[in-house]
């Protein structure tokens, strides 16, 4: 799971550019991680 995020990770940041693109991008892939997160503790949570 990791692998394949850090993948596209490195997808977008050879695609978008480090320096312009930096703080959103990752403000973009945090919030992404929370949701998806949020998302297994509510399945779990529920089950």
């Amino acid at each position: 799971m990791k692998t394949t995020t850090l993948r596209i990770f490195e997808k977008i940041k050879k695609e978008c550019g480090t320096v312009v693109y930096g703080p959103q991008l990752l403000s973009m892939l945090f919030s992404l991680v929370f949701s998806f997160y949020t998302a297994i503790f509510m399945r779990i949570v529920i089950l």
